[in-house]
Order: structure tokens, then sequence, then C-alpha cells
């Protein structure tokens, strides 16, 4: 990965924009899911910059994730399956209830 040039000190602001950049920020999205496939609760946390399209590719993602996550829930006897499926930096992983909710 190329990172672009260091910022010139000619004025704060800019020094501080370039600066994230270079920070590596986490956030993590907490999901619900019904039995249904339905979104029941959705929160964001962490200290990373919010954008506006981050509740969309987030959607985008569980949906995406979520045949495999019902076909292990089946096959597998286990409630917590870690790093379910990947897209880019984010990884997704799941918390099944007794009754197949998914969290």
């Amino acid at each position: 990965m190329k990172f672009p040039p260091p910022p010139s000190p000619s004025s704060s602001s800019t020094i501080a924009l370039k600066l994230g950049d270079y920070i590596m920020a986490t956030t993590a999205c907490f999901i619900i899911v019904s039995r249904n496939d339905i979104p029941i609760y959705e929160a964001e946390v962490g200290v990373a910059a919010k954008r506006e399209d981050a509740a969309q590719l987030h959607q985008f993602i569980l949906h995406a994730a979520l045949d495999i996550v019902q076909d292990l829930a089946w096959t597998t006897s286990a409630m917590y399956l870690k790093s379910v499926d990947r897209f880019n930096d984010l990884v997704v992983s799941v918390y099944v209830t007794a009754g197949h909710i998914l969290c």
C-alpha cells in the first residue's frame, strides 16, 4: 500500500486532515436480525468518522453473509460463529440464539 507524501506544516487544519489518512480507526456495527431476515436493531460503535453510506454498506454486507450464516447455523452446534465472511477490511462474526435469531 502506497501512502501519500507527508503533509506540509502550512496550516494546522491541513495537517489534521492529512493525519486522518494515516490513522487506522476501528468501528463495529451490531445488528440483530429476526428469523425472517429482517433487521430488528442496528448500532454503530467505534471511533471512526461516520460516513453517509456506512449504514447501507453494513446492510449490504449483512445480507450478503446471511446465506452463509444460515447454512452454518444449522450444521454446527456452536452459538458463536467467528469470522463467517469478510468484505475488504470488515469481518462478519455472528452469535446465533437458540431461537435462531442472529446477533
